[in-house]
């Protein structure tokens, strides 16, 4: 049984698709707001409209089997699996149980993780019913299974929550402190942000001084204390009507930030100069900046699958690079793709200048992660790799007069960017970073370079105004130099 605000329907989505052809995906509707998740399934025009009209039942004067199985497929409890031959969950009948397992902590972003398979309700252990020891086990949770990322922001919280109520003076000790989930009121999380906003940022040393936490921070935190606040909800260890979150009928509760952060991507120019940058021939300078160039030729590659690659994976003779994503390879079992990466010439002579000197197959392809490095040794020497990147290349940006900072990300967002200022189609782009919504996509595209901007205003203005302001300012230019 689906939780009253939310519900679930399938959706023909014909964007970004060749003619006649069709995503199905589910269409998620919650405390007013919609979002739509692809389910994998592709479909012809003919095909929507049978299961348009069948909609309601499937009746039995349909005698085809493949559309009989392809109504079961979407709407039925159960169908076949054409390539497998195994009776599988119907798409919309396993959205719904999917639904009904998280009804009491439903949030959009449980839903898609658990209709991806990377999260199982069925595993929850009752939730703590103090905040700070339910986020330290939830670290420890995550950390077992090899999530070292979210484990550390697990982490964070837990310690940015110790400090803020050692502020409030609601313990003599920041090592001694209780916080009671019941605690955590709307009152208390707007406290919490404005410390945040002011000493959120905890000194790196003994003699150090606390700093401002960015509001991405905040609202990083409040949303993983969000998560803890409804599972203790289901868990009947709080009351519903004590919900300190703003929702649609409870509109005097806190209202977690949601945050747009301005992505930087480089124009053909900055990218100019970064490849023709001079460096000491063999010098780290050369590895880093090579390694960035690497990323932002590579479809965007994040460090951590770029240290991961195994030399099997690089077949240069190809002309293409393809790998499981390590962000999906342990979770994400049905409908797995394969980042597929087009080797260009000078990404083959990056990769032959700086690749492992063990050519074993199952070797990696660059020498940074010895084999079978456990979980959090490997994000140690991955978030090095990353760092030493960044360091370059601020120190290049410098050199260069680019007057911001150039790191990784900007490697990821110039990709994308530079592909959509050639005419790619977003759904090419999307595939390029094996993002299962264009959702996701578009928040690795910045917004247009300045240039371009500047030649779409210009066009506001009619073209004999401009001549006229241009005379002007000319006529007055010359007045001056004479």
């Amino acid at each position: 049984m689906k939780a009253p605000s939310t519900s679930i329907s399938v959706y023909f989505d014909k964007r970004n698709m060749p003619t006649g052809r069709f995503q199905v995906k589910w269409s998620v509707y919650s405390n007013g707001k919609q979002k739509m998740y692809a389910t994998g399934l592709v479909v012809d025009q003919s095909d929507v409209t049978f299961l348009k009209a069948n909609k309601a039942g499937l009746s039995g004067r349909v005698k085809d089997e493949r559309l009989r199985n392809l109504w079961n497929q979407v709407y039925g409890e159960s169908y076949v699996d054409e390539l497998t031959g195994l009776v599988r969950e119907g798409l919309l009948y396993r959205a719904r149980n999917v639904i009904a397992k998280i009804e009491s902590y439903f949030t959009f972003e449980i839903f898609a993780r658990v209709i991806a398979g990377d999260y199982t309700p069925e595993d929850v252990t009752p939730t703590d019913s103090d905040m700070i020891v339910a986020l330290t086990k939830r670290a420890a949770e995550l950390k077992a299974q090899g999530d070292i990322s979210n484990a550390s922001l697990h982490e964070s919280t837990a310690s940015s929550l110790r400090r803020f109520a050692f502020y409030e003076k609601l313990a003599k000790s920041v090592d001694s402190v209780s916080l009671p989930i019941m605690a955590i009121t709307a009152n208390f999380l707007k406290r919490y942000e404005k410390w945040m906003l002011t000493y959120g940022k905890a000194p790196q040393s003994k003699n150090g001084k606390e700093k401002p936490a960015s509001i991405t921070t905040v609202s990083i935190y409040t949303r993983y204390m969000r998560v803890i606040w409804n599972e203790a909800k289901g868990d009947k260890i709080v009351k519903g009507e004590d919900y300190p979150f703003h929702t649609k009928e409870k509109k005097k509760g806190y209202k977690i930030a949601s945050v747009i952060n301005k992505k930087k991507a480089l124009n053909k120019d900055h990218i100019s100069e970064i490849f023709e940058y001079k460096c000491d021939p063999g010098s780290p300078r050369e590895k880093y900046r090579d390694l960035w160039l690497l990323v932002y030729m590579c479809n965007g590659i994040n460090i951590m699958d770029l240290c991961k690659l195994r030399n099997s994976d690089y077949v240069p003779s190809t002309g293409i690079m393809e790998f499981f994503r390590d962000k999906t390879f342990d979770t994400k079992r049905d409908n797995m793709s394969k980042a597929t990466i087009y080797l260009l010439p000078e990404a083959i002579q990056i990769i032959d200048k700086w690749r492992n000197e063990n050519r074993r197959p199952e070797e990696h392809l660059f020498d940074f992660l010895p084999i079978n490095t456990g979980a959090e040794e490997e994000k140690k020497i991955v978030n090095q790799v990353t760092w030493k990147i960044n360091w370059h290349m601020r120190a290049i940006a410098k050199d260069l007069n680019f007057g911001f900072k150039v790191r990784v990300y900007e490697a990821r967002h110039s990709f994308a960017t530079a592909l959509m200022n050639a005419g790619a189609p977003m759904k090419f782009i999307q595939d390029a970073f094996i993002h299962g919504s264009p959702l996701t996509t578009q928040k690795y595209l910045s917004s247009f370079d300045d240039e371009n901007a500047a030649q779409y205003v210009a066009g506001i203005v009619p073209a004999k105004v401009r001549e006229s302001v241009r005379r002007a300012i000319d006529e007055k230019q010359e007045s001056q130099d004479s």
